[in-house]
């Protein structure tokens, strides 16, 4: 399942309109945050530390390298659908921040009903970096 984390200093995110530079690959950004919802989500169900190392921050790996060893060992998740909103992208000194609203149906177990989950992700990425790699920093649960 997906984790319940929440950065330090994470403000509250406003919804009623989006803050992205004019310049910005909203298209671009979104169809990688959607792959990387996947990959972390297949990584969290097969607890694979590698890939849940590669695609987050220092932060945010213990931290979910400590919930996952609270979980049982058998999670398989389907995602059945899945939407993608960027809510900001901005700079911040050397970094670029993103926001993003995940609005998803996931199944955990073949007999089980599947279920919406609206999380927020927050995403970082250094300004100058070689790669064009986002990391997940923390996760948001929305309230239905």
């Amino acid at each position: 399942a997906s984790a319940s984390v929440t950065p330090a200093g994470t403000e509250d995110v406003d919804f009623n309109q989006a803050l992205v530079p004019a310049d910005f690959d909203q298209a671009g950004f979104l169809a990688g945050a959607r792959i990387a919802y996947r990959d972390l989500q297949r990584a969290w169900d097969t607890r694979d530390l590698a890939t849940l190392r590669r695609l987050a921050t220092d932060g945010m790996y213990v931290e979910l390298e400590q919930r996952l060893a609270e979980l049982p060992a058998d999670n398989q998740t389907a995602v059945l659908k899945l939407e993608a909103e960027l809510l900001e992208a901005r700079e911040a000194g050397d970094q670029w921040e993103a926001v993003v609203l995940f609005d998803a149906v996931l199944r955990e177990a073949a007999d089980e009903q599947a279920r919406q989950v609206r999380e927020v992700w927050h995403f970082t990425r250094p300004r100058r970096a070689s790669q064009p790699t986002w990391f997940l920093d923390g996760i948001q649960q929305l309230d239905d």
